[in-house]
């Protein structure tokens, strides 16, 4: 129902409109680095998603990183 407008929405608000990506990044940004304070509105998750952050797909190497055991299987 709403999908047809949010082109239009993301053009004219783009501070208000926020895409499932820029949530990601921007989560992934501050689980990592940490954020300004403890709860971010749609302005605050649209700007830390612009800071970059390298994904890397699921089961790829990546240089430097350890893994981490699963809670579930920790004793």
């Amino acid at each position: 129902m709403i999908a047809p407008l949010l082109p239009l929405a993301r053009r004219l608000f783009p501070q208000f409109v926020t895409t499932s990506e820029q949530i990601g990044r921007a989560m992934i940004k501050l689980a990592r680095d940490g954020g300004p304070q403890p709860v971010l509105e749609s302005i605050g998750i649209n700007a830390m998603s612009r800071v970059d952050v390298q994904i890397v797909p699921s089961g790829a190497p990546v240089k430097g990183a350890v893994a981490a055991p699963h809670p579930r299987f920790c004793a």
